[in-house]
């Protein structure tokens, strides 16, 4: 025999469903929770949103909430200092947008554990700065055209005009973003105004490096520039799986204890792998076409182990060098014989 059970809706029960719906609506939209709920997950910024500016919906997102960014060309400079997700939706990050200038940083990075996807950042003189912090994702990003606003010489790792930089940052992960045309370098980890700080035990994999340097051909600014730069003294990083090209540099290791894994290197002016650092593991990497120029200290290599240490090279392809050039002084001529 089956029961029938009657619900009973009295106007008070009535007014509590409503405002639970209504609630439950603002989440979806961005908008303040209602009261006693909690604070908003999900926050949505860019043109006709609750949030027109990033940097407010920034400011206003509890940690652990995601930010979504509706398509546009967003002229800010975005600072994170709380754990969120940023994920852009066909958003530009322009540092010539908006009445800025191009100069500093596109998004500076300053808490554990956030995540950025998605965003095109573009035109400032650094495009994305982490600073010690752990925990950081980097993903599905294209970071291009990062330049110095300043007359040349560039300094490479010191100039401000790179794509990506890693200050005191662990256990972090940057994979899956294109990289390029940056006025230095694409990825450097562990260097503060040319003073050292250590960056470690991070993965940097499946990324597309091409033509960063673009501005060390610059009268006097070095012919330094790289698709990745790891500073001494930092260590245990991974570099894998990426692609690099059309750059000064591929690869240039100072730290110790790396691990450069089936990366494909080719078209670089300088050498594909540079190794200064020691007890490195440099393997299954295809680096030919490199050393173009014949520049010191690499000469025509695609491999090369400056100081000829303690680092292992395996099953590497592309011509290998050890040993510092039979050269007298780089600084007298940038060619050798």
């Amino acid at each position: 025999e089956q029961k029938v059970v009657t619900l009973r809706f009295t106007p008070m029960r009535l007014a509590i469903l409503l405002i639970a719906l209504i609630a439950a609506a603002c989440d979806r939209d961005g908008s303040p929770a209602a009261p006693g709920r909690g604070a908003t997950r999900t926050l949505i910024a860019g043109v006709n949103q609750t949030y027109t500016r990033i940097q407010d919906a920034l400011d206003a997102a509890p940690s652990g909430a995601t930010i979504t960014v509706v398509p546009g060309i967003y002229g800010e400079r975005l600072v994170v200092t709380k754990p969120v997700k940023l994920q852009g939706n066909q958003a530009v990050l322009n540092g010539l947008a908006g009445g800025l200038d191009g100069r500093f940083v596109g998004i500076e990075v300053q808490s554990n554990d956030v995540e950025i996807s998605g965003f095109v950042i573009q035109n400032y003189e650094r495009g994305i700065v982490a600073d010690s912090v752990a925990n950081f994702r980097l993903y599905d990003n294209e970071v291009r055209t990062n330049t110095s606003k300043d007359p040349p010489p560039i300094s490479a790792g010191v100039t401000k005009s790179d794509g990506v930089v890693l200050y005191s940052v662990q256990n972090s992960e940057i994979a899956d973003n294109f990289i390029h045309d940056n006025g230095s370098i694409g990825l450097l980890a562990g260097q503060r105004l040319g003073v050292s700080i250590s960056s470690n035990d991070n993965t940097v994999r499946r990324n597309r490096f091409v033509n960063n340097g673009t501005q060390q051909g610059l009268p006097g600014s070095g012919h330094f520039g790289a698709s990745i730069l790891i500073a001494a003294p930092s260590a245990r990083n991974q570099v894998l799986d990426n692609e690099m090209s059309g750059s000064y540099w591929g690869i240039i290791i100072f730290g110790p204890s790396n691990t450069v894994r089936s990366n494909r290197i080719t078209g670089n002016s300088r050498a594909g792998i540079m190794v200064y650092g020691a007890h490195n593991v440099i393997e299954n990497n295809a680096a030919t076409g490199n050393g173009s120029a014949n520049f010191y200290p690499n000469c025509r290599y695609d491999l090369m182990d400056y100081r000829d240490i303690d680092n292992t090279w395996r099953d590497n392809a592309g011509t290998f060098g050890s040993g510092e050039p039979p050269y007298v002084n780089p600084f007298v001529s940038l060619f050798c014989n």
